[in-house]
Protein backbone atom coordinates (compact mmCIF):
# COMPACT_ATOMS: atom_id res chain seq x y z
CA UNK A 1 0.00 0.00 0.00
CA UNK A 2 1.42 3.29 -0.95
CA UNK A 3 1.48 5.53 2.03
CA UNK A 4 -0.42 8.40 -0.08
CA UNK A 5 -3.26 6.35 0.76
CA UNK A 6 -2.65 6.38 4.17
CA UNK A 7 -4.87 7.99 6.64
CA UNK A 8 -2.66 10.83 8.20
CA UNK A 9 -3.46 11.37 12.20
CA UNK A 10 -1.24 14.07 13.22
CA UNK A 11 -1.74 16.06 16.44
CA UNK A 12 -0.57 19.11 17.63
CA UNK A 13 -0.76 19.82 21.32
CA UNK A 14 -1.96 23.21 22.35
CA UNK A 15 -2.40 23.93 26.19
CA UNK A 16 -3.81 27.36 26.29
CA UNK A 17 -5.30 30.53 23.21
CA UNK A 18 -1.72 31.59 22.75
CA UNK A 19 -0.83 28.15 21.68
CA UNK A 20 -3.71 27.42 19.87
CA UNK A 21 -3.63 30.46 18.04
CA UNK A 22 -0.15 29.32 16.74
CA UNK A 23 -1.13 26.00 15.69
CA UNK A 24 -0.36 24.85 12.48
CA UNK A 25 -3.79 24.52 10.21
CA UNK A 26 -2.70 21.63 8.47
CA UNK A 27 -2.51 19.48 11.52
CA UNK A 28 -5.74 18.03 14.10
CA UNK A 29 -5.56 20.03 17.01
CA UNK A 30 -5.49 18.04 20.40
CA UNK A 31 -6.55 20.27 23.39
CA UNK A 32 -4.65 20.07 26.83
CA UNK A 33 -6.22 23.54 28.25
CA UNK A 34 -7.26 21.73 31.14
CA UNK A 35 -3.42 20.58 31.56
CA UNK A 36 -4.16 18.35 34.40
CA UNK A 37 -0.86 17.29 35.03
CA UNK A 38 1.47 19.54 33.82
CA UNK A 39 4.10 18.06 35.70
CA UNK A 40 3.94 15.18 32.78
CA UNK A 41 4.05 17.75 29.92
CA UNK A 42 3.12 16.06 26.54
CA UNK A 43 3.75 12.41 27.58
CA UNK A 44 0.40 13.05 29.93
CA UNK A 45 -1.78 14.28 26.77
CA UNK A 46 -0.15 11.20 24.39
CA UNK A 47 -0.85 8.66 26.84
CA UNK A 48 -4.32 9.24 27.54
CA UNK A 49 -5.68 9.40 23.54
CA UNK A 50 -3.73 6.41 23.30
CA UNK A 51 -5.16 4.53 25.83
CA UNK A 52 -8.55 5.73 24.85
CA UNK A 53 -8.49 5.41 20.90
CA UNK A 54 -8.14 2.43 19.29
CA UNK A 55 -5.24 3.03 16.83
CA UNK A 56 -5.69 1.74 12.71
CA UNK A 57 -2.61 -0.42 11.50
CA UNK A 58 -2.41 1.04 8.27
CA UNK A 59 -2.50 4.78 9.69
CA UNK A 60 0.05 7.54 11.08
CA UNK A 61 -0.31 9.17 14.07
CA UNK A 62 2.24 12.17 15.15
CA UNK A 63 1.74 13.87 18.48
CA UNK A 64 3.45 17.34 18.26
CA UNK A 65 4.41 20.52 20.52
CA UNK A 66 3.32 23.84 19.74
CA UNK A 67 6.85 24.61 18.97
CA UNK A 68 7.21 22.09 16.36
CA UNK A 69 7.56 24.88 13.38
CA UNK A 70 9.86 26.87 15.77
CA UNK A 71 12.14 23.75 16.38
CA UNK A 72 12.13 22.65 13.09
CA UNK A 73 11.46 24.44 10.71
CA UNK A 74 8.91 22.31 9.33
CA UNK A 75 5.25 23.02 8.55
CA UNK A 76 2.52 20.05 7.96
CA UNK A 77 2.80 20.57 4.00
CA UNK A 78 6.62 19.26 4.62
CA UNK A 79 5.54 16.23 7.03
CA UNK A 80 2.75 15.58 4.64
CA UNK A 81 5.47 15.57 1.28
CA UNK A 82 7.49 13.47 3.51
CA UNK A 83 5.05 10.83 4.24
CA UNK A 84 3.06 10.46 0.76
CA UNK A 85 7.12 10.66 -1.07
CA UNK A 86 8.44 7.75 1.46
CA UNK A 87 6.56 6.72 3.87
CA UNK A 88 5.63 3.32 2.73
CA UNK A 89 9.22 2.05 3.39
CA UNK A 90 8.82 2.84 7.24
CA UNK A 91 6.36 2.05 10.01
CA UNK A 92 8.53 4.99 11.38
CA UNK A 93 9.39 8.24 10.17
CA UNK A 94 11.85 10.92 12.76
CA UNK A 95 11.45 14.12 11.35
CA UNK A 96 13.10 17.45 11.58
CA UNK A 97 16.68 18.24 12.52
CA UNK A 98 16.27 19.09 16.67
CA UNK A 99 19.45 18.28 18.06
CA UNK A 100 21.20 16.18 15.15
CA UNK A 101 24.27 17.33 16.01
CA UNK A 102 24.26 16.07 20.18
CA UNK A 103 22.90 12.84 19.18
CA UNK A 104 25.81 12.07 16.26
CA UNK A 105 28.76 13.48 18.81
CA UNK A 106 27.05 11.42 21.77
CA UNK A 107 26.85 7.81 21.76
CA UNK A 108 23.15 8.02 22.81
CA UNK A 109 20.65 10.19 23.97
CA UNK A 110 20.78 9.23 27.67
CA UNK A 111 24.81 10.42 27.78
CA UNK A 112 23.62 13.57 26.62
CA UNK A 113 20.81 14.29 28.39
CA UNK A 114 23.31 13.55 31.30
CA UNK A 115 24.77 16.48 30.59
CA UNK A 116 21.75 18.25 31.08
CA UNK A 117 19.77 16.56 33.64
CA UNK A 118 22.86 14.81 35.88
CA UNK A 119 21.39 11.67 37.16
CA UNK A 120 19.32 10.92 34.05
CA UNK A 121 21.26 8.16 32.84
CA UNK A 122 21.69 6.40 36.28
CA UNK A 123 18.30 6.53 37.01
CA UNK A 124 17.25 5.94 33.62
CA UNK A 125 19.05 2.55 34.43
CA UNK A 126 17.75 1.84 37.57
CA UNK A 127 14.27 2.21 36.07
CA UNK A 128 14.83 -0.10 32.97
CA UNK A 129 16.22 -2.65 35.62
CA UNK A 130 13.07 -2.19 37.85
CA UNK A 131 10.82 -3.45 35.19
CA UNK A 132 13.33 -5.78 33.74
CA UNK A 133 13.59 -4.29 30.25
CA UNK A 134 17.23 -5.66 28.75
CA UNK A 135 19.02 -2.49 28.23
CA UNK A 136 23.11 -1.62 29.04
CA UNK A 137 22.71 2.77 28.52
CA UNK A 138 26.77 2.27 28.78
CA UNK A 139 26.67 0.48 25.69
CA UNK A 140 23.86 1.43 23.69
CA UNK A 141 24.43 3.24 20.68
CA UNK A 142 22.18 5.71 19.11
CA UNK A 143 22.64 7.97 15.24
CA UNK A 144 20.33 9.77 13.90
CA UNK A 145 18.47 6.64 12.16
CA UNK A 146 16.99 6.01 15.17
CA UNK A 147 17.16 8.65 18.07
CA UNK A 148 14.71 11.53 18.29
CA UNK A 149 14.32 14.81 20.78
CA UNK A 150 10.65 15.74 21.71
CA UNK A 151 8.57 12.81 20.27
CA UNK A 152 9.20 14.87 16.92
CA UNK A 153 8.17 11.31 14.85
CA UNK A 154 5.55 10.31 13.07
CA UNK A 155 4.33 6.32 13.19
CA UNK A 156 2.14 3.44 12.96
CA UNK A 157 0.08 1.91 15.25
CA UNK A 158 3.10 -1.06 15.33
CA UNK A 159 5.46 1.69 17.34
CA UNK A 160 2.88 3.59 19.38
CA UNK A 161 1.62 -0.04 20.95
CA UNK A 162 5.19 -0.16 22.46
CA UNK A 163 5.58 3.56 23.13
CA UNK A 164 2.37 3.03 25.34
CA UNK A 165 3.33 -0.35 27.23
CA UNK A 166 6.97 1.22 27.97
CA UNK A 167 4.79 4.70 29.42
CA UNK A 168 2.31 2.52 31.53
CA UNK A 169 5.07 0.70 32.94
CA UNK A 170 7.06 4.39 33.80
CA UNK A 171 4.18 5.75 35.00
CA UNK A 172 3.25 3.28 37.07
CA UNK A 173 6.37 3.44 38.46
CA UNK A 174 6.91 6.91 39.61
CA UNK A 175 2.69 7.61 40.51
CA UNK A 176 3.82 5.08 43.14
CA UNK A 177 6.75 6.19 44.27
CA UNK A 178 8.45 2.91 43.55
CA UNK A 179 11.70 4.47 42.56
CA UNK A 180 11.59 8.09 44.16
CA UNK A 181 14.68 9.39 42.23
CA UNK A 182 12.29 9.54 39.23
CA UNK A 183 10.36 12.21 40.29
CA UNK A 184 12.92 14.58 42.01
CA UNK A 185 14.32 17.51 40.05
CA UNK A 186 17.06 18.45 37.94
CA UNK A 187 18.62 21.42 36.07
CA UNK A 188 16.60 22.11 32.53
CA UNK A 189 18.86 24.29 30.53
CA UNK A 190 20.31 26.14 33.68
CA UNK A 191 21.58 25.63 37.24
CA UNK A 192 18.62 27.74 38.34
CA UNK A 193 15.74 26.50 36.40
CA UNK A 194 14.18 23.04 37.38
CA UNK A 195 11.80 20.53 36.06
CA UNK A 196 10.87 16.77 36.87
CA UNK A 197 13.51 14.42 35.96
CA UNK A 198 10.95 12.19 34.34
CA UNK A 199 10.02 14.40 31.78
CA UNK A 200 13.19 14.04 30.38
CA UNK A 201 13.72 10.07 30.75
CA UNK A 202 10.05 9.51 28.87
CA UNK A 203 11.49 11.93 25.92
CA UNK A 204 14.26 9.17 25.32
CA UNK A 205 11.66 6.35 25.31
CA UNK A 206 12.44 6.69 20.97
CA UNK A 207 15.53 5.73 21.21
CA UNK A 208 15.32 2.72 23.65
CA UNK A 209 11.92 0.89 21.08
CA UNK A 210 13.69 1.86 18.06
CA UNK A 211 17.02 0.26 19.05
CA UNK A 212 15.37 -2.96 20.32
CA UNK A 213 12.89 -3.57 17.19
CA UNK A 214 12.55 -4.49 13.48
CA UNK A 215 10.26 -1.43 12.93
CA UNK A 216 11.35 0.16 9.56
CA UNK A 217 12.53 3.49 10.37
CA UNK A 218 13.16 6.37 8.04
CA UNK A 219 15.08 9.64 8.66
CA UNK A 220 15.89 12.32 6.14
CA UNK A 221 19.63 13.34 6.73
CA UNK A 222 19.57 17.50 7.08
CA UNK A 223 23.51 17.41 8.91
CA UNK A 224 24.81 19.56 5.55
CA UNK A 225 22.78 22.58 6.37
CA UNK A 226 21.23 22.43 9.81
CA UNK A 227 22.09 24.56 12.85
CA UNK A 228 24.50 23.59 15.16
CA UNK A 229 24.51 24.21 18.40
CA UNK A 230 26.83 26.65 19.08
CA UNK A 231 26.55 26.22 23.33
CA UNK A 232 28.34 22.80 22.60
CA UNK A 233 30.45 23.04 19.31
CA UNK A 234 31.85 25.16 17.62
CA UNK A 235 29.62 26.30 14.32
CA UNK A 236 32.45 25.77 11.36
CA UNK A 237 32.73 23.33 8.28
CA UNK A 238 35.84 21.36 10.50
CA UNK A 239 33.47 20.60 13.28
CA UNK A 240 30.64 19.89 11.26
CA UNK A 241 32.39 17.41 9.04
CA UNK A 242 33.81 15.53 12.05
CA UNK A 243 29.91 15.42 13.75
CA UNK A 244 28.75 14.22 10.56
CA UNK A 245 31.55 11.46 10.55
CA UNK A 246 30.64 10.26 13.89
CA UNK A 247 26.97 9.77 13.24
CA UNK A 248 28.16 7.66 10.60
CA UNK A 249 30.75 5.50 11.97
CA UNK A 250 28.14 4.79 14.99
CA UNK A 251 25.57 3.84 11.77
CA UNK A 252 28.71 1.55 10.35
CA UNK A 253 29.21 0.00 14.08
CA UNK A 254 25.18 -0.75 14.49
CA UNK A 255 25.41 -2.80 11.16
CA UNK A 256 28.40 -4.38 11.31
CA UNK A 257 29.14 -4.96 14.57
CA UNK A 258 32.53 -4.18 14.62
CA UNK A 259 33.83 -2.59 17.13
CA UNK A 260 36.50 -1.03 15.16
CA UNK A 261 33.66 1.38 13.94
CA UNK A 262 33.22 2.21 17.49
CA UNK A 263 36.70 2.92 17.85
CA UNK A 264 37.10 4.92 15.03
CA UNK A 265 33.90 6.95 16.64
CA UNK A 266 35.58 8.01 20.07
CA UNK A 267 38.55 9.05 18.23
CA UNK A 268 37.21 11.38 16.00
CA UNK A 269 34.91 12.54 18.73
CA UNK A 270 37.71 13.32 21.18
CA UNK A 271 38.96 15.87 18.29
CA UNK A 272 35.93 18.16 18.59
CA UNK A 273 35.94 20.94 20.76
CA UNK A 274 32.74 20.50 23.24
CA UNK A 275 31.60 23.20 25.56
CA UNK A 276 30.48 21.95 28.82
CA UNK A 277 27.16 23.30 29.45
CA UNK A 278 26.21 23.28 33.01
CA UNK A 279 29.92 24.32 33.94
Amino acid sequence: MKSSTLKKNIYQIYFDDESKNNLDSGFAALDNCQNVRPDWYEFWVIKNFLEEHTLEDDAWYGFLSPKFHLKTGLKSANVDQILDNFGDQADVVLIGDLGWDQIAYFQNSFEQGNIWHPGLMETSQKFFNHIGLQTDLSRLVSTTKDSVFSNYLIAKASYWDQWLKLAKSFFQTVENDELPEIGSLTTYGSKSNLAPLKTFIQERFPSIILNNSSLRILSTDHSESSPIFTRLFNDDPETRAMLRCCDHLKQKYLITKDNSFLNQYYQVRKQIKFKVPMA
